[in-house]
């Protein structure tokens, strides 16, 4: 195991590393300015309701997005919320449990039926969950929301021409949050992927540093599909990482370690309005358009680890998938 991968696999060493992360300001691109705007852009953003999500949602409404937030609570109350701070009225809000196929699919009926048209797709939503539990479908519930909810949901929407490109200089872009744990985990297993094993609060960061390898490789997946045959991709695929936030993820360290980390969290990590900023980067600047399949870590491009850049790991495992949900269909 590198250095980089001990740093990460624990909840404590991940803060430590965290903080050194964002006190190391080199290669920092200057965050997109607010006159970068998105009006008459329609935004669907996932776990919107609190948190990361939450800011995400509240900057790109001042930017006049039209925003569609799916979430599984906080309705209609966030939409109330961010829509009195900004003066921004265009905001819809749509249940969905992205650990559930059905309810993935309930809401992708909605948004055909009501012909939405989606300029950007943030997958914001996540967990760190201190217990292994099965999903609706009896995978392991990060893996089913980081990996196979966004799977489904990506796969439904692009099937469904919700995401077609209106115009070719500007392609529509799926934004997905990631994290720097996936460089925690090992090569996938395609044998053994997709199969409910325990863990508890002292592993949790293993489990969850693998299902963000796997929604990377999914990005990798994307990208590589809809890179398209001009100098614009079809669709534009981004993965990132927005670094440490001062948020609840402190509730799924061991019981020990809670107090301290929370008190470190608190003094030394951003608040979410801060921790926004890539993915408003990604989201606005006009400046990527002809971009599609990088990763961004805080405020700087950089490379993921190497099994996730790996197209054929990507491809097997995106088959190994397919086989999976054809199992329990």
């Amino acid at each position: 195991m590198t250095d980089r991968k001990r740093k990460l696999d624990n909840p404590l060493s991940a803060t430590l590393t965290a903080i050194r992360d964002i006190r190391d300001t080199s290669g920092l691109i200057v965050p997109s300015p607010e006159t970068e705007r998105l009006d008459g852009k329609t935004c669907l953003i996932t776990g919107a309701n609190s948190g990361l999500g939450f800011a995400i949602a509240t900057e790109l409404a001042r930017r006049g997005a039209h925003l569609i937030l799916a979430c599984r609570s906080g309705i209609p109350e966030t939409a109330e919320r961010i829509s009195t701070e900004t003066g921004n009225m265009d905001i819809t809000m749509e249940p969905v449990d992205l650990s559930d196929f059905n309810s993935i699919d309930a809401l992708c009926d909605r948004l055909d039926a009501n012909n939405v048209q989606l300029d950007r797709l943030i997958l914001n939503a996540g967990l760190m969950a201190p217990k292994s539990a099965p999903s609706a479908q009896g995978f392991e519930t990060m893996l089913a929301v980081h990996f196979f909810g966004n799977y489904r949901l990506t796969k439904r929407l692009i099937a469904d021409g919700r995401m077609r490109q209106s115009d070719p200089a500007q392609p529509p872009r799926i934004i997905i949050v990631s994290s720097e744990a996936h460089r925690t985990a090992p090569a996938i297993d395609l044998a053994e992927f997709g199969k409910l094993k325990p863990h508890s609060a002292s592993t949790a960061m293993k489990q969850y540093g693998h299902s963000k390898l796997a929604l990377s490789l999914l990005a990798r997946h994307l990208a590589n599909t809809h890179r398209g045959v001009g100098d614009r991709p079809d669709i534009a695929v981004f993965h990132m990482c927005p670094g440490p936030v001062n948020s609840a993820i402190a509730k799924s360290a061991p019981k020990l370690m809670q107090p301290m980390i929370k008190v470190m969290m608190g003094t030394f990590f951003p608040k979410p309005e801060k921790a926004a900023h890539p993915v408003i980067h990604l989201a606005c600047s006009p400046d990527l358009d002809s971009m599609t399949g990088d990763y961004m870590h805080l405020m700087r491009f950089k490379n993921p680890s190497d099994s996730a850049m790996d197209d054929h790991a990507a491809d097997a495992l995106i088959a190994r998938a397919e086989d999976l949900i054809a199992q329990i269909s």
